[in-house]
């Protein structure tokens, strides 16, 4: 039985993700690239994401301007990645759209401010302590723990506290759609 050393520890510890750079990485999101695998076969498409751990790629192939493959191309077997086109904006609004909900479909600006205002007036009426994020006009913050982004449904709030997060999101899931507010003339 061999009895591992300090450095053969600190060996086999080391992770391939300490050896990419997550910027170098994001450089090929949104561009097309061919990806060569280990076995020789190329890859096309363009890029939608990049695992920074398995350093998977998420790669879209487009048919007449459609959606016409998706294809992960698993990180262990790439060879080499060689951009083909640096165009990022050509597809981004299509790659954006692919895996994002449908629920509220083309919402005009007016239309989002309007769902912000609706939440905004929700989550105050539940005594939530919410801000509209002085940085970021379009995103809302619940005591820096929670962000909701727009169009500000459920699946688009973000926070490290799975209690806080479950609980916001229950309180949007239960938001009544016509929100019924005080109006202050009425007492008076």
């Amino acid at each position: 039985m061999k009895i591992m050393s300090a450095t053969d520890n600190l060996e086999f510890a080391k992770h391939n993700i300490f050896d990419e750079d997550p910027g170098d990485l994001i450089q090929y999101v949104y561009k097309e690239v061919e990806v060569i695998t280990l076995n020789g076969v190329s890859h096309q498409g363009w890029v939608y994401t990049i695992d920074p751990v398995s350093l998977s790629l998420g790669l879209i192939r487009f048919s007449q301007g459609r959606v016409s493959q998706i294809e992960l191309i698993m990180g262990h077997a790439v060879k080499e990645i060689q951009v083909l086109n640096e165009n990022t904006d050509t597809y981004k609004d299509q790659l954006d759209s692919i895996f994002k909900s449908s629920a509220l479909p083309n919402l005009s600006s007016n239309e989002v401010a309007s769902r912000r205002d609706r939440i905004v007036s929700w989550l105050v009426k539940n005594r939530i302590p919410v801000q509209v994020c002085s940085d970021q006009p379009g995103l809302l913050s619940i005591g820096d723990v929670l962000y909701i982004h727009p169009p500000y449904l459920p699946e688009n709030c973000q926070s490290s506290n799975e209690i806080v997060l479950g609980k916001i999101q229950g309180l949007l899931k239960n938001m009544p759609d016509i929100l019924i507010t005080d109006n202050l003339s009425d007492t008076m």
